[in-house]
């Protein structure tokens, strides 16, 4: 794929635009190593509760909302927060979550999340890709 020069110079903004979802969609890629990564449950302390409001441009979906937190291995405090609260827990609940194994500082999603989190990473690629030729790439002209 060759692209025009011209083309994003004059749409500089664009073209970064596109870059940055090639990025993120490689991010969402690399998630899939979370299948190969061996996991342990551990215990997690709800830290806060809340109710979040549906906000349309953040795609982030309201209701109950938790934040955790817990102890890995070198004795050092993560937290995590903005955590579906289907369960409807309460501040000093516990939480089984699921941690790496070498250092239990990284929750890791499930299996299923790794997969789907992939094929989002490979839809954001392709589709940067292909606006990237589509708005960008070179054309030809050919003589009749």
């Amino acid at each position: 794929m060759k692209l025009d020069k011209y083309k994003i110079k004059s749409e500089k903004m664009g073209f970064l635009g596109l870059c940055f979802l090639l990025l993120i969609g490689l991010a969402f890629m690399l998630k899939i190593t979370d299948l190969f990564a061996e996991t342990v449950e551990i215990e997690a302390v709800v830290t806060d509760t809340y109710e979040a409001h549906h906000n349309v441009h953040t795609h982030n979906p309201g209701g109950p909302k938790k934040d955790i937190e817990w102890v890995d291995l070198n004795g050092e405090i993560q937290t995590e927060g903005n955590i579906s609260n289907r369960e409807g827990l309460s501040e000093g609940d516990t939480y089984t979550i699921s941690v790496d194994a070498e250092t239990q500082s990284r929750r890791v999603s499930s299996r299923l999340g790794s997969v789907i989190q992939f094929v989002i990473g490979i839809i954001c690629c392709v589709c940067s890709l292909k606006l990237m030729k589509l708005f960008f790439g070179i054309t030809y002209h050919t003589q009749q």
